[in-house]
């Protein structure tokens, strides 16, 4: 062989930094998406509870 196992294993460490880098922004937009989420259906409420009080 060429190249060793660890050879190529060091020569492929950059390309994990990036891919490590890349699943961290999607596990954040998750997180965001969720507090998002939870921030809409939150905020919904009241407003239900006020046009019902209009109705009324």
């Amino acid at each position: 062989l060429t190249y060793s196992f660890v050879e190529a294993l060091a020569a492929g460490h950059p390309g994990f930094i990036v891919r490590m880098l890349g699943g961290f922004i999607f596990l954040l937009g998750m997180f965001l998406m969720a507090y998002n989420t939870w921030r809409t259906v939150s905020a919904a409420k009241p407003a239900e509870y006020e046009a019902a009080a209009q109705i009324a």
